[in-house]
């Protein structure tokens, strides 16, 4: 029981921190969810990508399509043209500068909080919110 009776104490005594850790580290990902999913420019990029995707598979089953898969984007720097030089990333950014269209490809100012939320590990964060719940529920057990 004597170990019961530390371990909410310790509970008691870190819960406030630890629930803002926490919460301020889901706050982060969410704001870099966010900044993702509003990008105008990473749209702008990724239905280029779309483009390009279906003018090179034009005639065959995947032209035309309306979307593709996302580890399709590491082919981006695998598929080359017939020079065997220039892939479609290349490509892709050669269209842009064409345009005068540079700053699109400046991704990194729509995400300030990408990189940091980057660092994170999912699996980290869950565990210690497990954590906390099971140490509430000490806690409610013991009190």
């Amino acid at each position: 029981r004597i170990k019961e009776k530390v371990d909410v104490m310790r509970t008691m005594v870190t819960f406030r921190v630890n629930a803002k850790e926490l919460s301020e580290s889901y706050c982060l990902l969410q704001r870099a969810c966010t900044q993702v999913l509003e990008s105008e420019k990473l749209q702008t990029v990724l239905d280029m990508v779309l483009h390009i995707g279906n003018i090179m598979n034009e005639g065959t089953r995947t032209g035309g399509a309306v979307g593709f898969k996302f580890d399709s984007l590491l082919k981006l720097t695998q598929t080359k043209s017939s020079d065997g030089k220039t892939t479609v990333l290349d490509y892709l950014v050669m269209i842009f500068v064409a345009k005068d269209m540079r700053e699109i490809l400046q991704l990194n100012t729509d995400f300030p909080d990408c990189q940091e939320g980057s660092r994170m590990l999912l699996g980290e964060l869950n565990t210690e919110t497990t954590s906390m719940v099971e140490g509430l529920k000490g806690c409610k057990s013991e009190l």
